[in-house]
């Protein structure tokens, strides 16, 4: 488990900065060495001996024969690429590992610091819908449920107080001209024009 623990001060540079600002050192690695060619060729005229190669059951016996040295030979090739494999991975599969660690420690305490981040956001958006419900409360509505006239865009971050009261006294407005009319007062294109 990883701790995290924050000063509270502004940090010009990180060190992060750096670290991650320095390149992983890859080494020119050569490729393995080894009689490719004459394998080949060796290869290629063993199979030729065997191309189009028909066994009788009195040949069988040499059929499983044949097989048996082609697969032996396949398997041991195979084995040796396997082998040489390992050798050049061994270091990218311990580098691999040691970053997956890094990484998920680091992944770990951001997750902590969302955590905070989302708690602290979710406390403010409380702020601001209390706000909200004040201005509401301290306004007309004739009667019409809070939830009919709150617009979620209000909560944002970026929408300010003095928007979201602009538009809480146009609604009050807007629903104070819809009860006038239907009260037997002027029309409302009547309201909207001024006479």
């Amino acid at each position: 488990m990883v701790s995290c623990s924050v000063t509270g001060k502004v940090r010009k540079e990180s060190q992060m900065d750096n670290i991650l600002s320095t390149k992983v050192e890859v080494p020119q690695i050569a490729s393995p060495t080894w009689a490719r060619d004459e394998v080949a060729r060796v290869v290629s005229e063993k199979l030729a001996e065997y191309k189009g190669a028909v066994y009788t059951p009195d040949t069988i016996k040499n059929a499983k024969a044949d097989r048996a040295e082609l697969n032996k030979f396949a398997k041991a090739l195979d084995d040796e690429r396997k082998r040489v494999k390992a050798l050049y991975s061994a270091p990218v599969e311990s580098f691999e590992k040691d970053v997956k660690e890094i990484v998920k420690q680091i992944a770990e305490c951001s997750a902590e610091i969302d955590r905070q981040v989302k708690a602290f956001e979710e406390a403010e958006k409380q702020k601001k819908l209390d706000a909200i419900r004040e201005m509401f409360n301290g306004m007309d509505f004739h009667g019409v449920a809070f939830e009919k006239v709150f617009d979620s865009k209000w909560q944002n971050a970026t929408t300010s107080l003095a928007s979201v009261k602009k538009e809480v006294e146009a609604r009050s407005n807007q629903i104070a001209i819809v009860f006038h009319v239907l009260d037997g007062g002027v029309s409302a294109d009547q309201h909207a024009g001024g006479t």
